[in-house]
């Protein structure tokens, strides 16, 4: 993937123009306030190959020569420390923004590392859990088993003592059919 890059618009540092014309010593003259700046050559800090001043990337290893503020997003050489459109400090700001990268990686990297024993401890609860419910389902299986089983209880004595309720009033019915004489009133004293 490539990313395109902007490149370093040199700006006088005294009045901003962008402007500059070359004079024939080899200096740079602001076309406004007539400033001059020799073309100094400096040398990549990756390499060490000699580069003009104001180059964006290193002729011979390709390195970055443009630090863009992140605050402003204005181009500035690699050794400043502050931004010259700005001020920010730009080591800050590097520093914060690697710090935050760093954090967010290992977070994640422990996130991943504890994922599976998390797995593990939640499956355990759950099955904890299913085995709570289904020891209060036994339970409630044979708490209903029992009520079960005492109602049936309750309507045999009922069905034996209605039976024996019955049982003594045919028994009364035949006494008095059988000694009960004819002609005779049977309540009459």
């Amino acid at each position: 993937m490539e990313t395109s890059r902007r490149p370093l618009r040199w700006r006088c540092p005294g009045c901003g123009s962008p402007s500059f014309s070359v004079m024939p010593e080899g200096n740079l003259v602001c076309a406004y306030c007539h400033t001059a700046y020799p073309l100094v050559e400096e040398t990549c800090p990756q390499c060490g190959t000699a580069y003009i001043s104001g180059s964006a990337y290193c002729p011979a290893c390709g390195f970055d020569l443009v630090r863009e503020c992140r605050v402003c997003g204005a181009a500035n050489p690699h050794w400043v420390r502050m931004c010259r459109v700005c001020g920010q400090n730009l080591d800050v700001l590097d520093a914060l923004i690697a710090r935050a990268a760093k954090e967010r990686a290992e977070w994640l990297r422990e996130v991943r590392e504890s994922a599976a024993q998390i797995k593990a401890l939640e499956e355990e609860a759950s099955q904890a859990r299913l085995a709570e419910m289904w020891k209060a389902e036994e339970q409630r299986r044979e708490a209903l088993a029992r009520a079960q089983a005492e109602r049936d209880r309750q309507q045999r004595i009922i069905a034996a003592v209605a039976v024996g309720v019955v049982a003594v009033f045919v028994l009364l019915v035949l006494l008095l059919l059988v000694f009960h004489t004819p002609g005779r009133e049977l309540f009459l004293p």
